[in-house]
């Protein structure tokens, strides 16, 4: 605007110093482009939205994101720039487009790379728009915000265990009970003197006595936060465990060792989503709350649950994973691969051993390990 204002001085000038009319008619030409200018409304009312491909994915990987942008109004240049949040990157930074008359519809796809773990909130994305002339603009934040999960590796759904390891964890809810509770389907690893043999004839499929068990029903994961800064495998270890106990009927709940945050004990497919929500929320979470052995177990007393503390020993959370496993608790061990810090915490759990059952998690199949943790939980 300012170069057409100047061309329109410039030309008055010249044609008053040299006489000349004609040159100065021509200002007429920068004053009507201007005067156009400013009657071209700048493209607005505009909406985006963005999304990816795959919508998880793993520390490392990469991901396709598309963003469609949707133009009702005006004319001119449309710049976009879609802020990335840390931890993801990016080669194009900035796009370009040009709103014809009528409405514009675009399509913009770029790759992104994903260099840390857990849950990423993508916002939105910012709009600069200018008519023909760049007389006039607009800037906005279009579009809410997305969000991109990604974890430290491929998250086991459920652990396939032999026949052999399935017999095992079936004590973890207890002994029996004389009290009755339900006729339901056989599964394996059930022994054969629960089968109801009247109803398994009458019926035509296998059906067993279930009796109430005495304690042990109710879990609560205890997951250390900066475990899965130290090693990322920390995730993966609660989503096996949740994932085979939730399958076994358990009453799951998780404590975030360092946040102070409690998901409250429930059971089925909600409790697997709401533990591994809250838990990838924690990733990467500052450390709030320290000495928390007294609100574990009262949060322990409160709902009647034994403690699996999921963590990877150090000399700095040593002596408090020691105070909750003491309460009857399993300790998970997710070693680091650092070899230095595999030697730190393999000695740790040799020493926490005389406190509480340690499972180092890296050393034994996971199959073996998770049918271990669940057989000493009872």
């Amino acid at each position: 605007m300012k170069t057409l204002i100047g061309y329109t001085l410039w030309l008055v000038f010249l044609g008053v110093v040299l006489l000349s009319p004609f040159t100065t008619a021509l200002a007429v030409l920068p004053l009507t482009v201007l005067a156009i200018g400013f009657l071209v409304k700048p493209p607005g009312e505009v909406e985006v939205e963005r999304t990816f491909k795959p919508a998880e994915t793993t520390a490392g990987g990469e991901v396709i994101e598309e963003i469609r942008v949707k133009v009702k109004e005006g004319l001119g240049i449309v710049l976009l720039r879609p802020s990335l949040p840390p931890g993801l990157d990016a080669k194009e930074k900035t796009f370009a487009l040009f709103k014809g008359p009528g409405e514009g519809e675009f399509k913009i796809r770029r790759r992104l790379r994903v260099s840390s773990p857990g849950r990423h909130e993508v916002p939105g994305v910012e709009v600069l728009t200018a008519n023909p002339s760049l007389t006039r603009f607009n800037w906005l934040i279009a579009s809410e915000s997305a969000e991109l999960i990604a974890t430290s590796g491929k998250v086991p759904r459920r652990p396939r265990l032999r026949t052999r390891e399935r017999l095992r964890p079936y004590s973890i809810r207890g002994a029996p009970t004389i009290e009755f509770r339900e006729v339901r389907e056989y599964r394996p690893g059930d022994p054969l003197k629960v089968i109801n043999w009247k109803a398994t004839a009458r019926f035509g499929r296998t059906l067993v006595n279930e009796f109430e068990r005495e304690g042990g029903r109710t879990v609560i994961i205890v997951l250390d936060v900066k475990a899965l800064e130290r090693n990322a495998e920390a995730f993966e270890v609660t989503s096996a465990l949740v994932s085979y106990l939730a399958s076994k009927d358990y009453t799951l709940g998780l404590y975030l060792l360092g946040l102070g945050r409690l998901v409250p004990p429930m059971t089925g497919e909600r409790a697997v989503r709401a533990i591994l929500d809250e838990a990838l929320n924690s990733w990467n979470a500052p450390v709030k709350v320290v000495n928390e052995s007294a609100r574990v177990s009262s949060a322990l007393l409160r709902y009647s649950a034994r403690p699996i503390v999921v963590t990877s020993l150090s000399e700095g959370n040593f002596k408090a994973v020691g105070e909750i496993a003491g309460m009857k608790g399993v300790v998970v061990n997710v070693l680091p691969e650092s070899p230095l810090e595999r030697l730190e915490s393999l000695g740790l759990a040799i020493m926490l051993s005389g406190i509480a059952r340690t499972i180092n998690w890296g050393r034994v199949r996971p199959s073996k390990a998770i049918a271990t943790v669940a057989g000493e939980v009872s």
